[in-house]
C-alpha cells in the first residue's frame, strides 16, 4: 500500500466554507502524528458513489495490536453542509439535528489485525461517544485514535464490551507470535497476560455498576500495568 504524509489527507478531504469539518482533519492529523499513526489514502474502504476513503493504521502502545480505522466521507453531504454552513450558529441542540440528518459525512469502521488467519476483524468504538452531548464525526474518530493507542487501559471503560471481547483473543494471539509493542521488548509474562484477561471476562459477566466498579478498581492494580509503566519509561511516554 501506498502511504502518504498526513498533509496530504488534508489537502483531499478538505471542503471549501466547511471550517467545524476541516477542524476536525486537522485534529485527526496531529493525533496521528503524536501517537505514530499512519494516514493512508490508497484504502480499499467502503465503496458509495458519492464518497472517497482514507485509513489510519496504528499499534496499541502497551499491547502491540495492529488496529485499522477506515474512514468514508461523503463528498455530496459535506457539499450541501458547506453552502450555508456559513448561516447559522451551532450548538448541542441544532448540532444534533443536522448530525442526524447527514450521518455519512464521516462514517468510520474499527479493525484489529488477526495474526491467525491474516484478516482484519471488526471491532465496535461506539462506547467512546456520549450519547447525551452531539458530536462532530471528526471528533469522535479522534476519541476513537487515543482509546485504541491505549487499549489496555481503555478497554475497562463499561460502555467497551466489544472491544474488551476483541483483546481477550488478541492479547494472547500477540504474545504467542512474539509481537512487540514499538520497538522495546515484549516483556509481558504470559501469566500477567492471561490474569488481565482473566479480569476482561470478569467484567463482562457483570451488569452491576458496583460490582464493576469494585473489578474495575482491582484490575488496576495487575501487575501487567507496572510491566507498561517500565516499557514506557525506558522510550518515552506518549
Amino acid at each position: 500500500m501506498k502511504e502518504t504524509n498526513n498533509q496530504s489527507v488534508l489537502a483531499s478531504f478538505h471542503v471549501n466554507g466547511f471550517d467545524e469539518h476541516n477542524r476536525s482533519l486537522d485534529w485527526i492529523e496531529g493525533t496521528a502524528k503524536k501517537i505514530g499513526a499512519v494516514i493512508n489514502l490508497n484504502t480499499e474502504g467502503r465503496w458509495t458513489r458519492f464518497a472517497e476513503s482514507f485509513e489510519i493504521k496504528l499499534n496499541g502502545r502497551d499491547s502491540g495490536i495492529i488496529y485499522r480505522i477506515t474512514i468514508s466521507q461523503s463528498h455530496k453531504q459535506t457539499k450541501f453542509l458547506a453552502q450555508r454552513f456559513d448561516e447559522i450558529d451551532l450548538n448541542e441542540k441544532n448540532a444534533k439535528i443536522i448530525m442526524s440528518a447527514f450521518p455519512e459525512i464521516m462514517h468510520y469502521e474499527v479493525n484489529w489485525f488477526d495474526l491467525r488467519s491474516s484478516e482484519w476483524r471488526g471491532v465496535c468504538m461506539e462506547g467512546v461517544r456520549d450519547k447525551s452531548k452531539p458530536y462532530w464525526p471528526g471528533d469522535e474518530i479522534v476519541s476513537v485514535m487515543y482509546a485504541l493507542h491505549n487499549d489496555l487501559r481503555s478497554c475497562f471503560d463499561k460502555n467497551m464490551d466489544t472491544l474488551r471481547r476483541e483483546m481477550a483473543q488478541a492479547l494472547i494471539v500477540y504474545w504467542f507470535a512474539r509481537e512487540m509493542p514499538g520497538e522495546y521488548p515484549f516483556e509481558y509474562s504470559l501469566n500477567q497476560i492471561c490474569e488481565f484477561i482473566e479480569n476482561l471476562e470478569s467484567l463482562q459477566k457483570t451488569s452491576d455498576k458496583d460490582e464493576f466498579q469494585s473489578l474495575f478498581n482491582e484490575s488496576l492494580k495487575l501487575s501487567i500495568f507496572n510491566t507498561a509503566e517500565k516499557n514506557q519509561n525506558n522510550i518515552g511516554r506518549i
